[in-house]
């Protein structure tokens, strides 16, 4: 299979480490032929409209960006013959949402690099992302735990732009992670924090749900709920 990545602009992909280079939409369109295949993220559909190849794919990573992206209308709309997820909750939620065939692509984490090392534990870490606004909620909820107990926590909050090698010594230091993002359509960092063996608290935001099962592999908190996160 021979794919390329189109760019819709001058600028280059930065928050994960790759070697792929992109190629213009006028690139694309010179070498797309009909039976190849598009795929489109959910965000913007309008642009299938752009390539005149036979079978287009939405990419859906973000249930939460359907609603906008399309409207009342479904993906059908924009010529779109199919929709991949990259999740089991975003499979199921894109069911209702749509009539157009829909395939499970789902995420994974390299277990090479994603692993525990007691060595580098940090007794009483904790750890969370300023990812999306709502990371803003893992301040409040400190705030409401008892002193005490935040005496014996030392908090870290890391910026969004980390490489892969940073956010793995992070992990693997950190005893608590706390993912604050929502709406999730996988949400693949608290599944990494688990892989490095840290215990999850927080939101699933949806799409964690696949992997963040209450009292078994995570504690699941209401997305947005801060009193419960506090406690």
């Amino acid at each position: 299979v021979e794919a390329h990545v189109v760019h819709l602009g001058d600028f280059r992909v930065d928050w994960f480490e790759h070697a792929v280079e992109p190629i213009t939409v006028d690139q694309a369109k010179i070498r797309i032929g009909q039976n190849d295949v598009l795929v489109v993220p959910e965000r913007i559909p309008q642009w299938a409209s752009e390539f005149s190849c036979r079978r287009k794919l939405a990419f859906v990573q973000n249930w939460g960006l359907v609603e906008n992206a399309v409207g009342r209308g479904d993906y059908a709309d924009f010529g779109f013959t199919g929709v991949v997820c990259c999740g089991s909750y975003l499979k199921n939620w894109m069911e209702a949402h749509t009539a157009l065939p829909i395939w499970l692509v789902g995420n994974g984490i390299d277990l090479e690099k994603f692993k525990p090392e007691p060595a580098n534990r940090r007794p009483g870490r904790l750890l969370y992302l300023r990812r999306k606004p709502t990371w803003i909620l893992g301040d409040q909820a400190l705030r409401r735990v008892s002193p005490h107990l935040r005496r014996t926590l030392h908090a870290i909050v890391l910026p969004h732009y980390q490489t892969q090698h940073q956010m793995i010594d992070a992990y693997q230091q950190a005893d608590i992670f706390v993912p604050l993002g929502f709406p999730e359509g996988f949400s693949l960092p608290p599944l990494e924090a688990m892989a490095c063996g840290c215990a999850v608290v927080g939101f699933s935001g949806g799409g964690g749900l696949d992997f963040m099962k209450d009292g078994q592999t995570a504690l699941v908190v209401p997305d947005g709920d801060v009193a419960m996160l506090a406690q």
